[in-house]
């Protein structure tokens, strides 16, 4: 349980968060200026292909869980339109007469959902291991890259993925510190949720991919296969309004891999070592504390591995899922692609 005031401190951070969100929405502009009109017209848009039981053409992210939510929220702003301002129009006119304001009203659901699932994480991490720090430290990762902070007034997947690593971190947290009197279907239980949202996150940005190293976390191959199957579940649940494009998609993804240009472009065959410095040199300027983190995360494990053996103590293992958070938090919300 948290006490008031540590929950106080832990409620701070996403109240922040979202107040953020609101000064950065009001300071961008309408959504159709310059560069905010891309991609969130375009997410509009799928969104209402997908609330009209049509087959989304954007595929590119693949995004389809924003489709989904893009689609609820739609839906509900429609029905409450007619309910309390007692005026109807055909769902589409209404959308594609009032294009902002539903935009805006998609951006408040993803800036919620993403504070919900920031604290929910934190209070996690402080029930199970105490340490206040460290859970604060979990919510100020946020803050660490400017790419982060600017995905606040976008409606595109960046903040509905961060939404999903904060959410993924609850079932880890669980995970890795359960208690002795915890049973093998409470750890069980843990890994198929953490499966299930790792899958709907990849849904969201393939760029989470990286994140299935937590399965290492999983102990024997029961828990491993449970978090695979739960993974491809929950992929193939959120994937499924765009099910008859998947070839498609996986097509895209797999020119993404094999070609030396970007978005598929070039031949075929692995970039010049030029251009991967290049990037590399303009990925670390752009998140320059990205690095930092790195080594950082790098000798924690070390660290975490000689404690643990010796001492059993938790608290390094405690560091190491906070500083993986922070790692691929940052790393996913970056613009530039490697």
């Amino acid at each position: 349980m948290t006490s008031p005031n540590a929950r106080k401190v832990l409620v701070g951070i996403p109240v922040v968060v979202f107040l953020l969100s609101v000064m950065l929405v009001n300071a961008a502009g309408p959504f159709y200026l310059g560069g905010n009109l891309d991609p969130e017209y375009e997410y509009l848009g799928n969104s209402l292909t997908a609330l009209t039981f049509h087959v989304p053409p954007l595929i590119g992210h693949p995004g389809i869980t924003l489709h989904v939510l893009g689609a609820l929220v739609i839906l509900g702003k429609w029905l409450l339109g007619i309910i309390f301002q007692r005026s109807w129009q055909p769902l589409e006119t209404d959308v594609l007469s009032n294009p902002e304001a539903y935009l805006h009203v998609i951006n408040l659901a993803i800036i919620i959902l993403l504070c919900l699932s920031m604290y929910c994480a934190a209070r996690e991490i402080y029930r199970s291991t105490g340490s206040l720090w460290a859970a604060v430290v979990l919510e100020l990762s946020f803050f660490f890259f400017p790419a982060t902070l600017l995905s606040l007034f976008r409606v595109s997947p960046e903040p509905l993925l961060a939404a999903f690593i904060f959410a993924l971190m609850i079932p880890l947290t669980r995970l890795v510190f359960a208690p002795e009197s915890a049973t093998d279907s409470d750890i069980l239980k843990a890994v198929k949720q953490a499966g299930l949202l790792f899958g709907a996150g990849v849904v969201t940005k393939i760029v989470l991919l990286p994140f299935a190293t937590v399965l290492l976390l999983a102990k024997g191959y029961k828990q491993k296969l449970w978090f695979l199957l739960s993974a491809a579940g929950g992929f193939l649940v959120f994937f499924s309004p765009s099910l008859p494009r998947f070839l498609e998609s996986l097509q895209w993804f797999t020119s993404l891999v094999t070609h030396t240009g970007v978005y598929g472009s070039g031949p075929v065959g692995l970039p010049a070592t030029t251009a991967l410095k290049d990037n590399l040199r303009a990925f670390c300027a752009s998140a320059p504390l990205l690095p930092v983190l790195f080594v950082l995360y790098m000798a924690t494990l070390i660290v975490v591995h000689v404690r643990t053996r010796q001492t059993g103590d938790r608290l390094g293992r405690n560091v190491t899922l906070v500083l993986r958070s922070e790692e691929h938090t940052s790393e996913l919300q970056s613009r530039q692609y490697l």
